[in-house]
């Protein structure tokens, strides 16, 4: 999804770990949390509701938001969803 929000060019030299940081490591901006977001709803569904959890957080936290904390998130969302 990562490649398809900012392109492969962009992530070719990069180091990328559950600690990358999507501003500070990635480089994405508010515009391209947008479009993941809207990937992450076509793929998850309602499941994975991406904006409320950016919404949820302070300016600082979304500026630091990591790899890791999105794919825990995610996780979260789906055994919620499976449990019923």
């Amino acid at each position: 999804m990562l490649v398809a929000v900012i392109g492969a060019d962009q992530l070719l030299d990069l180091e990328i770990t559950p600690d990358s940081a999507f501003h500070g490591d990635l480089g994405l901006e508010s515009i391209e949390l947008v479009a993941l977001g809207g990937r992450l709803q076509e793929r998850y569904g309602r499941s994975v509701d991406f904006v409320g959890y950016v919404s949820s957080l302070g300016i600082e936290a979304i500026m630091e938001l990591t790899l890791g904390q999105l794919a825990a998130y995610i996780t979260d969302c789906l055994a919620a969803d499976a449990r019923g």
